[in-house]
């Protein structure tokens, strides 16, 4: 659902590398703070502001379709519907020639409008996905959009004729999420993608709602934000948001929260970012405050980790918070207060090559409850950690990935006490002696 926001509170959101898991899991912290190029705060309870709330100017509207629903949205061509993508999403489901979602105030001027899309089908040619600025009608509007080309354009559409403003070479991945905005302030308008930026001047249009669009393309959004213009003298950055708080992990999810940050004028978005290496990290959600955030964990991440930076009504945006981790959790609801760790597993060894890779077996764990899962820690390519197997048995199987490798096995039991296998080398098992000749026939 659309909420503007200036008439209701925010929603509430409901050593080496990756070492060894000890008994009992634990929620590693690493506070070594990563400041990576930007490619989304308003206060909330336990925060601080840098000025009295009245001096704020609150967004003129956001949703983040965590409601379950798109009310306040009218559609045109296309199938759109809210889904479920790690969080509440708004997608189109066709590669329609034309389909857009409209919403707001035909009487906005001037306004900054940012949308998280998920491309999922691009057309070669001129397929697109994007944002919508001072829209008069499904046939008139300025346009921000991704292009199949690996394009970003600024354009505008006159009674379904094409204008093209500005465009610059962006790179667009299918499945990934990429953040625009698009800035319409008087006759300027500048459309932004992480570090790229175009921008034009055009008078044809002065106020209008905002949409989404997509052609011959289909995709996700999320993330909707529209903003009154910031004040043109404010250059400050908002301070560093505080380390991430881990509330609760389970399966296959967790959720954080972290201290606000400040801003001279006001922080307006947060952008969340998350890892599953040490060296990778992307922009999760994009949210408008601290409220408990929920976050898929991937199925093979060892270690997942979570960062926030904030960002003003003016683009100016912070360094980047230091990291909370999460280690991979078990695939089951923790149970019990038990605090007594399994016995660590056997060494791992190669029993033997199957069709889908090598076999490992080990000598199990015991545990006074009984263990309950078996997790497989697999590095490769130097410092590429993946969970390869969760197995209820002591033998699973994992697909070599080529030069040095090793392998340990992490046990758990009902209440997530854990305990580590010794680290080997994962080597093929020896080749059998070949056997002794047949005697001749006669």
């Amino acid at each position: 659902m659309t909420t503007p926001v200036s008439t209701m509170a925010a929603r509430r959101r409901p050593a080496p590398l990756y070492a060894a898991i000890v008994s009992p899991l634990v929620l590693a912290v690493s506070t070594a703070a990563v400041v990576l190029p930007v490619t989304a705060t308003a206060a909330v309870p336990g925060g601080t502001t840098a000025v009295p709330a009245s001096a704020v100017a609150a967004p003129l509207l956001a949703d983040d379709f965590e409601d379950g629903n798109a009310s306040g949205w009218s559609t045109s061509g296309g199938q759109w519907s809210v889904a479920s993508d790690g969080s509440q999403v708004y997608r189109q489901r066709t590669g329609s020639a034309g389909a857009s979602a409209r919403t707001g105030d035909p009487t906005w001027t001037d306004y900054t409008v940012s949308v998280r899309v998920k491309p999922t089908t691009l057309r070669p040619g001129r397929s697109t996905i994007g944002v919508l600025a001072r829209l008069q009608s499904s046939t008139s509007y300025y346009y921000l959009t991704l292009r199949s080309d690996n394009q970003l354009e600024l354009g505008k559409l006159v009674s379904g004729r094409v204008t093209s403003l500005a465009t610059a070479p962006a790179t667009v991945t299918l499945g990934a999420w990429h953040t625009l905005r698009l800035a319409v302030l008087g006759t300027s308008l500048v459309g932004q993608l992480g570090t790229v930026s175009v921008s034009a001047t055009d008078g044809q249009f002065d106020a209008g709602r905002i949409g989404l669009v997509t052609t011959s393309a289909a995709g996700s959004f999320d993330d909707v934000l529209i903003e009154p213009p910031a004040p043109a003298n404010d250059r400050q950055a908002p301070s560093t948001p505080g380390q991430p708080q881990v509330l609760e992990v389970v399966p296959g999810a967790v959720t954080i929260t972290w201290p606000a940050s400040t801003d001279n004028v006001g922080v307006t978005q947060y952008y969340v970012y998350q890892g599953d290496q040490f060296y990778r990290q992307w922009i999760a959600r994009t949210v408008p405050d601290n409220s408990p955030l929920t976050l898929p964990i991937g199925a093979t991440a060892a270690i997942s980790h979570f960062s926030v930076a904030a960002r003003d009504a003016a683009g100016n945006t912070s360094t980047i918070s230091s990291r909370v981790t999460v280690p991979q959790p078990p695939s089951f609801p923790r149970s019990g207060d038990n605090t007594v760790p399994p016995t660590a597993p056997g060494r791992p060894t190669v029993l033997g090559v199957t069709a889908d890779g090598y076999l490992l077996g080990w000598e199990p764990a015991t545990d006074d409850l009984g263990v309950v899962e078996y997790h497989v820690y697999h590095v490769f390519n130097v410092d590429e950690v993946r969970v390869d197997a969760k197995v209820t048995t002591n033998t699973a199987v994992v697909v070599p990935r080529g030069g040095y490798e090793t392998v340990r096995i992490v046990a758990y039991d009902a209440s997530w006490n854990s305990s580590s296998s010794v680290t080997v080398q994962l080597t093929p098992p020896p080749t059998p002696s070949a056997l002794p000749p047949m005697p001749p026939v006669r």
